[in-house]
């Protein structure tokens, strides 16, 4: 075959080659494109996924620490306006119940507060996850047993300014009017449901 044959085919060969060096080069930029926007993507659902776990794992852990009355002679000075009054501390037979209701107490003595020692109630119909605050002050009463009303209100605002979730709660009426009824339950833990639910739902 004459030379012109060799040197034109040699000619196409070589466009046909870089035709194929540049389809190849911009098949890899625009797949390692693809392919580092993928990755970008996972590590993305990973940090979120982490964050998450922390942030779980912090919400576990508060809600398993003992509660704490963090202002106590804050709270002490505010409730001794309505002193004296007369009120009952109880509490689930359970070490963190225990130490919590000490804490309200020294508070309550410190503002004035008339109790009794605080004492166990292993009857568990009678708690709630919290402090719950009862007292029979409805109706037409003396102006002692209103007052009272308001240092149950009032004793829950200081209670939810800390550590400690409280709430009014109906009246206990086997107790006398105007006396404050404080029952300590167990520290509420939505985090720990949170997680049973979560793990519950991924196993399905």
């Amino acid at each position: 075959m004459p030379l012109e044959f060799w040197n034109s085919l040699f000619d196409w060969a070589s466009v046909v080659l870089l035709a194929l060096t540049f389809a190849v080069g911009a098949g890899a930029i625009f797949t390692g494109r693809l392919l580092a926007a993928k990755q970008e993507e996972h590590i993305a659902v990973i940090e979120q996924q982490t964050e998450k776990l922390h942030r779980e794992n912090l919400e576990l852990e508060a809600s398993l620490s003992p509660r704490i009355f963090k202002d106590q002679s804050g709270a002490a000075k505010v409730l001794s306006v309505f002193s004296p009054i007369n009120a009952v501390i109880e509490y689930l037979p359970d070490r963190e119940c225990q130490r919590t209701a000490g804490q309200i107490a020294l508070t309550l003595n410190m503002a004035g507060w008339t109790f009794p020692a605080a004492k166990a109630n292993p009857d568990e119909a009678a708690f709630f996850d919290e402090v719950i605050v009862q007292v029979n002050a409805a109706g037409v009463v003396p102006p002692e047993v209103r007052k009272a009303g308001d240092a149950a209100d009032a004793l829950v605002v200081e209670l939810n300014k800390t550590d400690i979730k409280a709430r009014r709660h109906a009246a206990d009426l086997s107790v006398a009017q105007g006396v404050i009824v404080i029952r300590v339950g167990m520290k509420p833990n939505p985090a720990l449901k949170r997680l049973i639910s979560d793990r519950k739902e991924n196993a399905n």
